[in-house]
């Protein structure tokens, strides 16, 4: 049974969900603690993305599934990764995983000026809704390819 097409079902929901979020409701309510939800949710969507992209290159044979998360990661940016995104599209997966990890270990966080800065020792990171839209965008256009690719 194929796995792929629910994962990039998922994916795709989390984008929406990020999308409509950044669009809609960030325009609406004006809140900037938005911002880190929609960072989660294109991390989810990543993640998702991933997942059926491992799944898919697994089911036609050409790469092994381990339990371990680190090692699927591993081959995902060895292996898989290259077969289906550019060099500067890996990057921005790259980018939103760190910033999903920062978030999570962060120190503090707090807004300021319409920004959101992230803490973690003596190195922050500062996210905008401008970025952040900037971030979809690219995303968009990965999740359409990938889409088109896994078919």
């Amino acid at each position: 049974m194929e796995k792929w097409p629910e994962s990039l079902k998922k994916a795709k929901q989390h984008f929406d969900i990020a999308d409509h979020m950044a669009y809609v409701s960030f325009v609406i309510l004006k809140e900037n603690r938005l911002m880190i939800k929609i960072i989660n949710e294109m991390y989810y969507s990543v993640i998702c993305l991933i997942k059926a992209m491992l799944d898919y290159e697994f089911e036609n044979k050409r790469i092994r599934i381990y339990h371990d998360s680190a090692l699927n990661f591993k081959t995902f940016r060895e292996r898989v990764g290259n077969m289906y995104l550019a060099k500067k599209e890996m990057e921005l997966i790259l980018i939103i995983i760190n910033l999903e990890k920062q978030h999570k270990q962060s120190e503090m966080e707090f807004v300021k000026n319409e920004k959101f800065v992230i803490m973690n020792g003596e190195r922050y990171e500062t996210l905008t809704i401008e970025k952040i839209k900037g971030l979809l965008s690219i995303l968009r256009g990965i999740m359409n390819k990938v889409s088109g690719m896994l078919k």
